[in-house]
């Protein structure tokens, strides 16, 4: 009867510990995987309730510009912002807490406004004037009301107070 040495013993475990140790880090992996997908579909969701360009005008570098800027509203401030563009008549919306609503309608060359409640508060009133749907006047002409939603989303930034809360 002989013994195996411990050392030899020790060598028959290992791959018995590498197959288990490599089950776990697949698992881990898998798991990994599953959270970023997850994460990148409710971002994806998000970002469509931001934008709904029905007209299909503003151009993908246009339309990542809103996104970020209301990715960098909601990170700075805790508000919303949510843009449509659509052919045809405005519907009216109601406004929503914490949500900054901005419709355009470029064929009947009107706008909507919809500010959450106290936010108009908070805002200067030159920037809360310049902020209605009057500013969108000058731009219609020529098609140039992408130019004139930038604007607008700038005045909106810069209005804002630098402490960063929305009151």
């Amino acid at each position: 009867m002989s013994r195996d040495p411990p050392r030899s013993a020790a060598r028959r475990q290992l791959p018995g510990f590498l197959r288990t140790a490599g089950v776990g880090i697949v698992c881990v992996c898998v798991a990994l995987l599953f959270w970023k997908q997850f994460s990148c579909l409710v971002q994806d969701r998000g970002r469509k309730e931001v934008l709904q360009d029905q007209t299909g005008r503003l151009s993908q570098q246009q339309r990542q510009t809103v996104l970020d800027f209301a990715a960098a509203l909601e990170r700075s401030y805790g508000l919303d912002l949510r843009l449509e563009i659509a052919p045809g008549a405005p519907s009216s919306t109601s406004p929503e807490d914490q949500t900054v609503y901005l419709g355009l309608f470029p064929d009947s060359k009107r706008a909507i406004v919809v500010l959450p409640n106290g936010l108009e508060t908070v805002l200067p009133p030159s920037i809360h004037a310049s902020l209605q749907p009057e500013h969108f006047d000058p731009y219609w002409e020529e098609g140039r009301w992408p130019k004139g939603l930038f604007a607008w989303l700038k005045k909106l930034w810069h209005g804002l107070p630098e402490s960063g809360s929305s009151g």
